[in-house]
């Protein structure tokens, strides 16, 4: 399956999720909104938009690297939760350069700009250095209320991770892809901290694979709803957005983790497992 594919099922999905949540527009609460509830409706417009394809929805599936050797060469492979994506998508059987795609997806209901660092870089480790006809296509979703996606979004930014949603005042209707500067974003607290919890793994830390140092953010779909305009600041404005996360245009640099880990104090804190 080729990426012009995997974007159009990705944004006929996307149309499962905006259904969803236009339902949930006339309910007297509006509160029973939550991530499995998205991820849930996700899933479900991946399995009707293209049936041929169910099979190859899952639901958490695996990150191939989750039991990879600690950096200080000790075996983990029994500490802690393996890491998964909140879905992913096998390669199409018979396919050699169909490697398959991954969603990371978040409902907001408050300020998650660490949260949503650890999610890019999992989908920037699991997608490697590879070349992008061969890569793993990655995706990121983000949705909530006005001021929890826009204030996650501004602190995004502050870390060089820049999510662009909507033109912001430079004419046209689509927003131009963005930058996703991984090497900047280790050097701040809060995305050296994201990298972190995300390498974890019980009293030691994961190896890290092989990673760009620069990605592309390019939005794919978007909805957005104010449902009353005099209460849009107690959450009844509403965004739910999509990005592809390539390496289009993006320099061909790597992370240095020999240099980056020690500086960013990521280490490994306890000894050889005892299993």
């Amino acid at each position: 399956m080729r990426g012009s594919e995997y974007q159009s099922w990705f944004c006929r999905a996307f149309q499962s999720v905006e259904g969803a949540l236009g339902v949930e527009l006339s309910t007297p609460l509006r509160n029973v909104i939550t991530e499995d509830y998205v991820r849930a409706s996700f899933m479900r417009g991946f399995a009707l938009s293209y049936p041929a394809g169910a099979n190859r929805v899952q639901r958490e599936s695996p990150v191939v690297w989750s039991n990879v050797e600690c950096i200080g060469g000790h075996a983990i492979g029994g500490q802690g939760r393996p890491l998964q994506h909140d879905i992913g998508l096998s390669p199409e059987v018979g396919d050699t350069n169909d490697a398959g795609a991954i969603l990371e997806l978040k409902w907001l209901t408050g300020t998650g700009t660490e949260t949503v660092a650890q999610d890019i870089w999992k989908l920037a480790l699991s997608r490697s250095v590879m070349a992008e006809g061969r890569a793993v296509r990655t995706y990121l979703a983000l949705g909530g209320s006005m001021a929890a996606v826009s204030n996650t979004l501004s602190g995004l930014r502050n870390l060089g991770l820049t999510l662009r949603w909507s033109p912001a005042g430079r004419g046209g209707d689509w927003p131009a892809p963005s930058g996703l500067d991984l090497d900047q974003a280790i050097r701040t607290r809060i995305g050296s901290s994201a990298l972190h919890s995300l390498l974890r793994r019980g009293t030691h830390v994961r190896t890290p694979p092989r990673c760009r140092a620069r990605l592309r953010a390019s939005l794919r779909s978007r909805w957005f709803r104010s449902i009353d305009e005099l209460r849009e600041s107690e959450g009844a404005a509403w965004r739910f957005l999509l990005w592809e996360l390539d390496c289009w245009g993006a320099s061909k640099s790597e992370l240095d983790w020999e240099v980056l880990l020690p500086t960013q104090r990521i280490a490994c804190r306890g000894g050889a497992d005892q299993q």
